[in-house]
This record gives structure tokens, sequence and C-alpha cells, in this order.
């Protein structure tokens, strides 16, 4: 089965996008023929075969490209970085001993961190501005865009990719992931083979000194918490506190505190006791979280673009319209065919509350919306006054954006929103749209209705009523 992957998903927006004018009965037609053309396949294979059935060079494959030579970039950045800082902090040729703690510290210590503030932003929120920015990500794309399209075409589709953000804002996390683990797989690969080529061809001899009053008790106790993963199963990768007394070394007199000035140690073991340490933090601490964590994002960039062709609507709609026969309900001889569906019924909607109710509000975070602009366009909509808290008994109001498909992110919020506010209580979703300008604008009905249909059949909520909110488009 073909597989979608990042370009596949990009040329499939792009050519969504170009045909967003075109009568839908006419797409409709075209895509069955393109799906008896494909034969039998899933929706994932259906869409990637489309995605590539242009040929040549496109949007998608041109920024997966780029995408490419950008981990290319990042892995060699990683290998000169990582090699150079382990060349140069076991470098043994000057009068004193390789400081382990220094070691330590630039190698494994500064990846602790931020693996910790990785795995803080991985955390899932409430909102997502804690998000890493896909800043360079859009650099890259609008460059890709401007290559193969006009200008104006090419700011009109980014602002279209933009509003639909908030679905894919998982696979850009996980692509930015995986881009950021490549330098790291990178960086720790090449210190270690650094590390190994100066044990393995020089006679490297390590110490350890500090400014701060500590002895060799607490550094024995940092040793064997570091050591913790792999001491049981091989005891000689931790310093006994003996090595550790040896080896503590004082630059201000030039010798281990221990013995005489200039000598390096009693026995060449003792100061060699430290290279199994440091070779194992590095390899325990350092390349396999990393690697790990390459593996999961490749792993979650696959399964979010398994996902995509339920996740967004249009990729649905058109998997739907490829693979399910084409039905013409007219009468023979007719001019007309049945009602579109998105103009069909979609339940009997519940009455509003009346002007001058107080109403509290959630806004979806996709619509950064002032509240001040908000409650303009709810006092002249429906007559209502937003609420400070979720005191108020009115209507809840839910604004979502009309940009986006109401896929099961939004019905999850709505559902839970309904159980808080009990089975009685009027929720009223309403959708805005944004106009490149900027300003908040009304979707069009027709908007409306597919959002009152999809949302009837998958919540089936009888309190639940979808209205269009903005100024005139």
């Amino acid at each position: 089965m073909s597989r979608l992957t990042l370009g596949d998903l990009l040329d499939l927006e792009v050519r969504f996008h170009a045909e967003r004018e075109e009568d839908r009965d006419a797409r409709r037609a075209r895509y069955r023929g393109l799906g008896r053309q494909a034969g039998e396949g899933g929706p994932e294979s259906l869409l990637a075969g489309l995605a590539r059935s242009a040929g040549g060079t496109t949007v998608g494959r041109t920024f997966e490209s780029a995408l490419g030579w950008l981990h290319v970039l990042l892995a060699a950045a990683g290998v000169l970085a990582g090699g150079g800082l382990a060349l140069g902090l076991l470098d043994n040729r000057g009068p004193h001993p390789v400081n382990v703690l220094d070691a330590l510290g630039l190698l494994v210590g500064v990846q602790l961190a931020l693996l910790l503030a990785l795995a803080v932003a991985l955390v899932p929120r409430r909102r997502s501005s804690w998000a890493p920015s896909p800043g360079f990500l859009q650099a890259l794309l609008r460059r890709v865009l401007r290559l193969f399209m006009r200008e104006a075409e090419a700011k009109d589709l980014l602002w279209n990719l933009a509003l639909r953000r908030q679905a894919n804002q998982e696979l850009e996390r996980w692509v930015l992931v995986r881009a950021t683990q490549i330098f790291g797989v990178a960086f720790n690969l090449a210190a270690l083979a650094c590390c190994l080529y100066r044990i393995l061809f020089s006679d490297v001899a390590f110490g350890w000194s500090t400014t701060l009053q500590c002895g060799p008790a607490q550094v024995q106790h940092l040793v064997d918490l570091l050591a913790a993963p792999w001491c049981w199963l091989y005891p000689a990768g931790s310093p006994s506190l003996r090595v550790v007394e040896w080896t503590q070394y004082s630059h201000l007199e030039g010798r281990y505190l221990l013995h005489a000035a200039g000598e390096r140690s009693a026995a060449a073991s003792a100061v060699s006791e430290w290279w199994p340490f440091l070779v194992l933090s590095l390899l325990v601490y350092g390349l396999i979280p990393r690697a790990l964590l390459l593996a999961a994002a490749s792993f979650q960039i696959r399964r979010r673009l398994r996902g995509a062709p339920a996740d967004n609507e249009e990729f649905r709609r058109v998997a739907d319209w490829m693979s399910r026969p084409l039905v013409d309900c007219a009468t023979e001889g007719g001019a007309e065919g049945a009602p579109a569906p998105a103009a069909g019924p979609v339940g009997d909607a519940p009455d509003l509350a009346p002007a001058g109710t107080r109403c509290p509000v959630v806004t979806a975070e996709a619509v950064p919306i002032d509240r001040e602009i908000l409650g303009g366009l709810v006092a002249r909509k429906f007559g209502w006054r937003l609420a400070e808290g979720a005191a108020a008994e009115g209507p809840i109001l839910v604004v979502l954006p009309a940009w986006e498909e109401p896929i099961r992110m939004y019905q999850r919020q709505i559902r839970s929103i309904r159980e808080g506010a009990g089975a009685e209580r009027l929720i009223v979703v309403a959708l805005v749209d944004k106009s490149p300008a900027g300003a908040w604008t009304a979707p069009s009905e027709k908007t409306r209705l597919r959002w009152a249909r999809h949302l009837h059949e998958a919540l089936r909520d009888p309190r639940l009523r979808v209205e269009s909110l903005g100024a005139a488009p």
C-alpha cells in the first residue's frame, strides 16, 4: 500500500487550493474517474496515488528534497560539533590532565538539560503557544512555493495553510523534533567515536577539580548516581572511591593532591578507570535517548500522515469520491438531480435565548479574536452580552474557525463542554472566518450547513445549534 509523505500532503493541499472555485459536482465526477483508473485501495493509497499522478517536479517533492538537505546539513553540523568538542576536551598534550567534570558537563550535562526542556515542551497542554516555532519550516515552504507559483498565489496559499495550521500542528511539531534529533544523534556518534579515538591512540590521563567546596565523597556520590543504569551489569564502569581520591587534581599546585608535585598518578590504571564511565555516560545519556526520540518522531510523523485522510475533511471527501460510485438521482430525461447533501436538513435547531441574555464564551485557540470585537459581533448577531465567567446561566457560545473542518478535536471539545453544562443547556457553535486583511467575517451558508450536518451526525445533541458570526464578507 502506498503511504502518504509530507510531499504528498503538500501537493494535495496545493491541488485542492487551486480547485477551490470549481463546481463541486464537476470535481466529484472527475475524481470518481481518477478513482476508477487507480483501482482498489484504501483512502491513504488513493490519495498518495493522486498526489504522485502529476509526475515531474512538484511543490511537495521540492519541499521534501529541501527538507532532506536540511537533515544532511544538521547531521554534518552535529558531526563537526560533537567530534570537535570531544577531541578538544580529551586533548592531553598540555601540562594538566583532562578534567573529567568538564567532559561530563559539556558532553552529558548540557544534553540532559536540553532533553529535559524538550520533555517539558512535549507534554500536552491546553494552549499551544509553548510549542516550538515552525518559523524555519514556513520560511523553507515559502521559498519553495515561490519557485512554482506567482507571489500573489503563494501568499494566498500560505495564508490558507496558516489558517489550517491547527489541524497539522502535531505533525509540524514532530517534524521539528525529528530534525533536532538528527543533529543530536550525529553529535553523539561523532563524540563517541572521537572519545574512543583519543583513548585508543593516546594515553589520556583523567583527573577532576573544582573551585567549589566539594570533596571526593560528594564526587563519588554523583558518579554512583550517574552510573546507576549500568553499574549493576558492569561494575567496572563506575570509578571507586579510591580512584576518585587519587585523581583529585589541583591546578594551583600542578599535581594530584595525594602525590608529589609533577606526578600524574601512583598508577596509570587508577587514572584510566575514568574512561569507561565517560563513554558509558555519553552512550546512556546522550546517544540512546536521542536515537529513541528520533525513532519516536519518525513513528509519530508516519502516524499523523496515515491519519490525514480521516482527520482532514477535504482529504476524506476526495477519497470518498474516488472510491464510491457516482449515483445520479435524476429521473430519466429530467434536467435536475436530487439536492446536494450540504444543503439538506440538519435536524430541528433549538430556539435561541432572548436579547439581553448573558452568555459565557469559549474560543478555540485558532481564533485569536479580541474580546471587545467578539462582544460587538455577538451583540449584533444575537443581542446577547458576554459573561465574564462560566457562572452565567445563558447559552454557552463556542467560537470555532470556519476555515477548518469539523474534525474530531472540535467534536471532543463540544462533548467536554456538554458534560460540564448538563443535558438541557443550549450550546451555540459560532463559526467565524477571517479575511486576508484581518477582518473577522461570517462564513458562507454552505459552510455553516456543512458544519451543522457533521456535528449533528457525530454528536446527536438536540441542544446544539450552529450559527455564522462576523461581519458580512
